[in-house]
């Protein structure tokens, strides 16, 4: 009996094998390396790059792998470590927290990648969500991320991703930005309010290895009718008090800076 293929999955498998061995490529190298007509490989990247399995270089348009395929082969074990050991403290952050929702992510490169969140009991919540490159100066933990580049770094990451307006304050000037990002650097916090979106909050703070290095976020999400001043600077507080508690974590310590 013929074994059954599923033609988009194989194609998909294609587009990642091409990216695989040359790293980057236009879309119309990307059809032809594969032998996909281009609106086909647009549609099969497009879906691709919200899972974060492909990037796209905003500024020369060319296209490789995302931080995505980290969780694959030896990343996997990584962060199959990472998620069993922050667990136990995201469940203790959600109870202290009256049940909000509460994420960590792995920092890789521009991106993050999801490691475990517990979901609020609210009847309305916010719940971590796939997002691209370009939303990440809007997170509270992509501030966080951000806080941890070069100066150089971040100019570059402007200048090909822009501050696209997301949300009813997002910070879409430079030198504000820089600013925000100079507040996160020396405070070791950061807020989004109404920033990814209209109703959406978060506050995050980095979880740093033995080498100093900033490799993970912790977070919560909450939406802004829950989010005042005296509930955001209090889960503020609690992230704060929980970052002692993750630096000693053999799978944050020895996480390595991508």
């Amino acid at each position: 009996m013929p074994k059954r293929t599923i033609q988009s999955v194989a194609r998909a498998l294609d587009i990642l094998e091409v990216l695989a061995e040359s790293k980057e490529k236009t879309l119309g190298e990307l059809a032809a390396a594969a032998n996909l007509h281009i609106n086909t490989a647009r549609g099969l990247t497009a879906t691709l790059m919200e899972r974060g399995y492909v990037k796209q270089d905003g500024e020369r348009g060319r296209y490789s792998l995302g931080a995505s395929v980290i969780q694959l082969g030896s990343g996997l074990d990584e962060v199959r470590a990472l998620e069993g050991e922050m667990l136990p403290l995201l469940q203790e952050l959600h109870r202290q927290s009256g049940e909000e929702t509460v994420y960590c992510s792995r920092i890789a490169g521009r991106e993050l990648i999801p490691v475990a969140e517990i979901n609020g009991r609210h009847a309305l919540t916010v719940r971590q969500e796939p997002y691209s490159t370009q939303q990440i100066h809007a997170l509270a933990q992509g501030k966080v991320a951000m806080a941890g580049w070069s100066d150089g770094l971040i100019r570059s990451y402007i200048a090909s991703q822009g501050l696209p307006k997301l949300g009813p304050n997002t910070i879409t000037d430079p030198e504000a930005f820089f600013a925000e990002i100079d507040t996160v650097r020396r405070e070791g916090i950061a807020y989004s309010i109404d920033e990814k979106g209209p109703g959406l909050g978060g506050v995050a703070v980095p979880l740093h290895n033995d080498r100093g290095h900033a490799v993970a976020t912790l977070a919560f999400g909450v939406p802004m009718v829950r989010f005042l001043p005296d509930q955001r600077h209090r889960l503020g507080r609690l992230l704060l008090a929980a970052v002692e508690r993750a630096s000693r974590m053999p799978a944050i310590r020895k996480l390595p800076h991508n």
